[in-house]
């Protein structure tokens, strides 16, 4: 495994453009057809750019186990609506108007809030359900380990040590989807002892999750750990990330161990990356996932000295789509070089179709081939 590498990653969007595929919710569908979808995704991929290693000429027809987002079954186990699917991102999408938690005006008010029975919650029974159905299908591969999306997710160092992270849903992200985001940054701004208590509540309602979530999958052994930060790191300053990311992510070591761990944080957050070096078992962050900002990632480096970057190239600071060739191989060269040239991950979202497009790919691709 390459030390620099780089991958395109086409979304649902991209993939209505060109093709005209629209994304099917799973749940509604059979588990052969979800197979079959996936398998004709990848033979179109492979006609189009199997060059540059995208998709299969065979795929491979493997069961999947269907999993939803943590954060929509915890907020739909305190009175939200079910989460509505959407054909066009292939993602279910919770109601932002419900807040499960509001009104919290105390720290006894968080400590009243009692953690659900997850053997009654119909999101959790539709997603064993379908696992169970999963382990008698006969038409396609059923895996010994099936792949856990949500819950567990593996990653391959340069070195070729093979990790799998357990999933626990940061106090950031449950926070926001609980509280909702302006109350739950309004409480974290101003109302410290209330914050604590609900950090407390939030860990308590991850770990039980994710928890049950494992064992129901026979796969409770946890031998790494995502994600530390959360997708809303980049909302906090320095000081706040401190007293509520950090702390929160201290809480999980204390419960699982000093286990290899995944750092996330989906936003432009130059403004944090001295303090994800103040990480009491930094050496153990093996992967760290953000967005790429121009003349920042040396700062980076130097803050994760011993981490994979897996930099995500993204609007505003990049806009591949509309980008020119000779733009594309000279920011893919910075890149690498402010990261001393090692351990790095190049990732491009795609959401638009075309021949500019197109010719984009191909330059990234073959740019990135230099590196290899």
């Amino acid at each position: 495994m390459s030390s620099v590498q780089g991958r395109v990653s086409l979304s649902s969007f991209w993939m209505q453009e060109e093709f005209g595929i629209t994304e099917p919710n799973p749940f509604e569908i059979s588990l052969d057809s979800v197979v079959e979808h996936e398998a004709k995704k990848s033979r179109l991929l492979y006609e189009k750019f199997g060059q540059f290693g995208l998709g299969q000429k065979q795929p491979e027809m493997i069961y999947p186990a269907l999993q939803h987002d943590g954060r929509n079954v915890c907020a739909y186990a305190y009175g939200s609506p079910y989460p509505t699917w959407d054909p066009k991102t292939g993602s279910f999408w919770h109601n932002r108007e419900f807040i499960p938690w509001s009104n919290l005006r105390s720290v006894e008010d968080v400590k009243k809030i009692k953690i659900p029975d997850w053997t009654k919650v119909y999101m959790v029974q539709e997603m064993l359900a379908k696992f169970e159905e999963m382990k008698k299908q006969k038409k396609y591969i059923v895996p010994k380990t099936p792949s856990l999306p949500w819950n567990k997710f593996g990653f391959t160092s340069p070195a070729g040590k093979n990790y799998e992270f357990a999933h626990f849903m940061s106090f950031l992200d449950l926070g926001c989807f609980m509280c909702g985001e302006v109350e739950f940054f309004t409480i974290l701004g101003g109302e410290e002892e209330i914050a604590s208590a609900l950090m407390d509540k939030c860990f308590e309602l991850s770990t039980s999750y994710s928890g049950f979530m494992l064992k129901a999958y026979d796969q409770s052994s946890v031998t790494g750990i995502s994600s530390f930060g959360g997708d809303n790191s980049c909302m906090l300053s320095p000081e706040m990330y401190k007293k509520y990311a950090i702390e929160f992510d201290r809480k999980i070591v204390q419960k699982y161990g000093d286990l290899p761990t995944n750092l996330h944080s989906c936003g432009a957050s130059a403004h944090l990356y001295e303090v994800w070096n103040e990480y009491p078992n930094l050496k153990n962050i093996v992967l760290m996932q953000t967005r790429g900002i121009p003349n920042e990632l040396n700062r980076l480096r130097k803050a994760l000295p011993y981490t994979f970057l897996e930099i995500t190239l993204h609007q505003p600071q990049f806009d591949f789509e509309n980008e020119k060739r000779d733009n594309i191989e000279r920011i893919i060269d910075h890149y690498i070089k402010e990261a001393d040239e090692r351990d790095i991950a190049l990732v491009v979202v795609i959401n638009r179709a075309g021949k500019q497009v197109d010719k984009n790919i191909e330059t990234f691709y073959k740019t990135m081939k230099q590196y290899a």
